[in-house]
């Protein structure tokens, strides 16, 4: 989006004029990550570069972000702001960020990056399949992003003060990046959202949907879904049963959260053990 509005991109936030950090408030440790970050570059900037810092911790929690910060802020899902606060011209919602960055673009990934391969190698050794299975989003996969919020009103959740209530793409709209992906010969999609569970009520229709229509393409793909609240697997699960049996399905990411009825009660998960 900064490319197509005549920004060159820096991997450098000492050379930067401005700098963009996008805050993480999930948990209380990933708050303090994003606060001494937003302190370090503080310290990096050349005086004349502003900080623009957005994301869930400006929703979340902007009263402990002003102490170290007071520039403008938005939310996650309000990138479209961008386009007032940098007065630019084309528009954010039509560019999408459907593939991982390569990993040599990320910096200081070396100690990671060895680490991750000492796993994938023992796992590969004793399970080729297993490496693919575990990764929502790995580098070859074309990331979807179908919505954002969720219905739910779990009492522990920090996320849905910073998303809000479910905003669902279209289906139209999906299938059209999902074309771009095969056109592109992509065949690992990742649909991902904060609760997929919840995609489309705001819209008269639902995963269920979505997903029949994805599964009747012809060719060798599979399909990865991030984030399925219990509640709706359990709910929807004969329809989830005929669609799995396609094998187009490779991943299903649903959080249990506890194996204690009282405490999935205080958490108000709307679900049990037993379910």
């Amino acid at each position: 989006f900064l490319k197509e509005n005549d920004w060159q991109i820096t991997k450098n936030a000492k050379k930067a004029n401005l700098i963009l950090f996008n805050t993480c408030g999930l948990t209380e440790q990933s708050e303090e990550t994003s606060i001494k970050m937003i302190k370090k570059l503080k310290r990096k900037k050349k005086s004349s570069a502003e900080i623009i810092v957005f994301g869930c911790l400006a929703k979340i929690n902007i009263n402990h972000l002003r102490n170290f910060y007071d520039g403008q802020t938005f939310g996650s899902d309000n990138i479209e702001e961008m386009k007032t606060i940098l007065d630019l011209k084309s528009d954010p919602e039509k560019v999408y960020a459907n593939y991982l960055l390569p990993h040599k673009s990320i910096p200081n990934l070396k100690r990671l990056k060895s680490f991750y391969n000492i796993i994938t190698s023992l796992l590969v050794r004793y399970n080729k399949k297993v490496y693919r299975a575990i990764n929502i989003c790995y580098p070859n996969s074309y990331i979807i992003k179908v919505s954002t919020g969720c219905l739910s009103r779990c009492s522990y959740c920090a996320v849905r003060i910073s998303r809000g209530n479910i905003k669902s793409k279209s289906i139209p709209q999906i299938i059209e990046e999902f074309n771009t992906g095969l056109s592109k010969s992509f065949t690992d999609f990742s649909l991902i959202g904060t609760d997929l569970g919840s995609y489309g009520k705001d819209k008269g229709t639902d995963l269920i949907e979505l997903l029949n229509q994805l599964i009747t393409y012809n060719g060798e793909y599979n399909i990865r879904l991030r984030n399925v609240h219990p509640g709706f697997l359990i709910h929807r699960i004969n329809d989830f049963e005929d669609i799995f049996r396609t094998g187009k399905i490779s991943y299903i990411e649903s959080a249990a959260q506890s194996g204690n009825n009282r405490i999935l009660k205080l958490m108000n998960r709307s679900y049990t053990i037993e379910d």
